[in-house]
């Protein structure tokens, strides 16, 4: 478990104005999963589809796996 810190949740913030300025639908929770490993350089290892969006309109390292 990580804990979000205000780093966290101010990046998420600019991700999500992003997201909803290029048109991409993001929830809040998911940015602050995006910007919480953006901000600790980790790849996010994912089911979510979600992600894939939200790493197009900023610097998400992630793992996309497939059912």
């Amino acid at each position: 478990v990580i804990l979000a810190d205000e780093e966290d949740h101010l990046l998420a913030s600019r991700i999500r104005s992003q997201c909803l300025s290029k048109g991409v639908s993001a929830h809040g929770i998911d940015c602050l999963i995006a910007s919480t490993a953006i901000n600790r350089n980790y790849r996010l290892l994912t089911f979510d589809e979600d992600f894939a969006a939200i790493a197009k309109v900023c610097h998400l390292k992630m793992f996309q796996l497939e059912l």
